[in-house]
C-alpha cells in the first residue's frame, strides 16, 4: 500500500511525498530540486504543526514515526534555509541518514535537528554528515542528537562552532558513541558557548574526548557538563580551563565511575552559585587537585560537592561561603578522608542544611566544628540540638562519627537517671561549653563519657589535661573503671570506626 500527498506550500503538485511500506520518498515534478523555505522546522517532524500544515489530507496517517528510510534528500536545495531546528525530530524509527548534500550556509539554528526522548529515543545507527555540516553561521546546537541512543561512530571534527551560543544537551544520552571524529573535537572552537549544560551527558563508553585545551571563557553554564560518562575520563586534567564566567558545575563530573585522578587547580570559581553534586558518585577519585579555587560571595550551594571522594584530604581554606545556605552531604561518603583543612574556619552564618554533612566518612582524625553557626538551620537534622540528640547533630554524623550523638544521648539518659533531667535549653548551653572547650569531636565525646563515669552533673576539661586533678563533683565521684585521658578518646574512636 502507498500513501501519498501534496507537500508543496501552494498545494499544486509540485512536490509529492509517497509511503511505501515504512520508506519515505520525496519527489519533485520532474522540473529540479525542491526548494526549501528559510523555515524548515519540523519537515519531516511527526509534530502537529507538521501534519496540520502538509499532512492533513493524510486523516489519521502518524506520518513519519514508522518511516525508517528517507529518499529524495538529495533533491533539496536547503540554500535559502536559516531554521532546520526539529527537522527530522520524532523520526524515531528512522535508522540512517545522509544529509551531505545540504546547503548549511545560511543555517543558525539545529536545535533538536535529530533528537528525540520519546518512546526510548532515535532508532538512528548513522547519520552522513559529508564535510563542514556545521558552519560558522550557526548559532544553535541544542539538543540537535539527544537521546540517539543507537549511534556509535560519528565525523563532526570539521564542524564550525565558532558562535555558538548554546551547546546545551548537545548529544545527550548517546549511549552507545564512542567517537565524534579522527580528533575527538579536539579542534572544535567553543570560544562563543555560553551553555553548555548536558552537552556530553551519558555517553557511557565514549572512550576519550579532546578535551584539555577548549576554549570555555564564556561559559556559565556547565551543569551535568560531563556525568555519567562511566569510560570516558580516568586522569582528567582540566587545569587550563578558564571558569572565569562559569555560574554552575553542579553534577558537572557526576558518576564518572573511571576516573582516578581529576585536576581542576587554578580554577577562577569566584562566580559560581552552586557546587552540588560536583563530583559526587564517582567513587574512584583518591587525587582532586583543586588548589588556589576563590570560592566566594557567588557561592549559595555546596550540597554534596565532595560526596565519595576517596582521597585522604580536602582543602577549604580561603573560601568565602557566608551566603551558602546548603551544606548538606559536602563530605558525604568520603571514607578515606582523613583531613579536611579549614573545616573549622567555615562561615556557616547563612546555613539552612547541614543534613548528613559528614555522613560515612569515618577516618576524620580531627574534626573541629567550635565556629559552626547553627542559628539559620532550618533543615529536618539541624546541627544545633533541640530536645534530644536526635533532633541535633544525627543529621549531621550519621553513619559517620555517630558516636557524636551517642555520647550526648546517653549523658542526656544519664542526668535522667540521677533525678536531673536537661532543658532544651540546658543541652544548647551544654554544646556550647563543649565547643568552647575543645573543636576536637572525639576529646567532646571523652569530656562526656568521663561525666558519666564519674557521677558529674556537668562536663570538665579531660582528667589529664587539668593541671588541678580532679574537678569537684556535683555528687559524690565513682572512681573510674575506663582508661582516662587520650587512652579514652582513642577507645572511643575504635568503637566506632571500621
Amino acid at each position: 500500500t502507498t500513501d501519498s500527498w501534496d507537500a508543496s506550500s501552494a498545494q499544486d503538485g509540485s512536490v509529492m511525498c509517497y509511503v511505501e511500506g515504512t520508506v519515505l520518498t520525496v519527489a519533485g515534478n520532474g522540473s529540479g530540486k525542491i526548494t526549501l523555505s528559510e523555515d524548515a522546522r519540523y519537515t519531516f517532524s511527526n509534530s502537529d504543526e507538521v501534519i496540520d500544515a502538509g499532512a492533513s489530507t493524510v486523516e489519521g496517517l502518524d506520518v513519519f514515526s514508522a518511516v525508517t528510510a528517507i529518499n529524495g534528500l538529495n533533491i533539496l536545495d536547503t540554500t535559502a534555509v536559516t531554521a532546520m531546528d526539529y527537522m527530522f525530530h520524532r523520526c524515531k524509527a528512522l535508522v540512517s541518514v545522509d544529509v551531505s548534500t545540504f546547503d548549511t550556509s545560511n543555517v543558525t539554528s539545529m536545535s533538536h535537528m535529530f533528537g528525540d526522548v520519546i518512546n526510548g529515543g532515535m532508532a538512528l545507527t548513522s547519520i552522513n554528515f559529508g564535510e563542514e555540516f556545521v558552519k560558522s553561521t550557526v548559532t544553535d546546537l541544542s539538543y540537535m542528537l539527544y537521546f540517539c541512543t543507537k549511534l556509535t561512530t560519528l565525523e563532526i571534527d570539521d564542524c564550525d562552532i565558532s558562535n555558538v551560543v548554546n551547546l546545551s544537551n548537545f548529544s545527550r544520552a548517546c549511549n552507545k558513541l564512542t567517537s565524534f571524529g579522527a580528533n575527538n573535537l579536539r579542534d572544535w572552537d567553543f570560544g562563543n558557548v555560553v551553555d553548555m549544560q548536558q552537552a556530553f551527558r551519558g555517553l557511557l563508553i565514549m572512550p576519550k574526548l579532546e578535551f584539555e585545551n577548549w576554549n570555555v571563557a564564556k561559559v556559565k553554564n556547565m551543569y551535568c557538563l560531563f556525568c555519567q560518562n562511566e569510560k570516558m575520563f580516568t586522569e582528567a586534567d582540566f587545569s587550563k580551563w578558564n571558569m572565569s564566567n562559569v555560574e554552575r558545575v553542579d553534577f558537572m563530573f557526576w558518576g564518572c565511575l573511571s576516573m582516578t585522578s581529576l585536576n581542576c587547580a587554578g580554577w577562577d570559581v569566584g562566580n559560581v552559585k552552586t557546587f552540588d553534586h560536583f563530583i559526587a558518585r564517582c567513587g574512584k577519585i583518591t587525587n582532586f587537585n583543586h588548589s588556589d579555587w576563590n570560592v566566594g560571595l557567588n557561592c549559595e550551594n555546596l550540597n554534596a560537592a565532595f560526596h565519595s571522594y576517596k582521597g585522604t584530604e580536602i582543602d577549604v581554606r580561603g573560601w568565602d561561603t557566608r551566603n551558602v545556605t546548603v551544606f548538606c552531604q559536602m563530605f558525604d561518603a568520603c571514607s578515606n578522608l582523613r583531613v579536611i583543612h579549614g573545616l573549622g574556619e567555615m562561615d556557616t552564618s547563612n546555613a539552612r542544611d547541614f543534613t548528613q554533612f559528614l555522613w560515612s566518612t569515618t577516618g576524620l582524625e580531627e574534626i573541629d566544628l567550635s565556629k559552626v553557626d547553627t542559628t539559620h538551620v532550618v533543615d529536618d537534622y539541624p546541627l544545633s540540638a533541640n530536645a534530644t540528640f536526635g533532633d541535633g547533630l544525627s543529621g549531621m554524623f550519621a553513619g559517620g562519627v555517630q558516636e557524636l550523638q551517642n555520647a550526648l544521648v546517653s549523658f542526656v539518659e544519664f542526668r535522667k537517671d540521677i533525678k536531673k533531667p536537661m532543658t532544651e535549653r540546658a543541652i544548647d548551653l551544654l554544646i556550647g561549653k563543649l565547643n568552647e572547650m575543645t573543636g576536637d569531636v572525639y576529646k567532646q565525646i571523652a569530656i562526656r563519657n568521663q561525666s558519666i563515669m564519674n557521677g558529674w552533673q556537668g562536663v570538665f576539661p579531660l582528667k589529664d589535661e587539668t593541671q588541678t586533678g580532679r574537678r569537684q563533683p556535683y555528687q559524690k565521684q565513682t572512681k573510674a573503671q575506663e582508661p582516662e585521658g587520650e587512652q579514652f578518646i582513642e577507645n572511643a574512636r575504635d568503637a566506632y570506626i571500621d
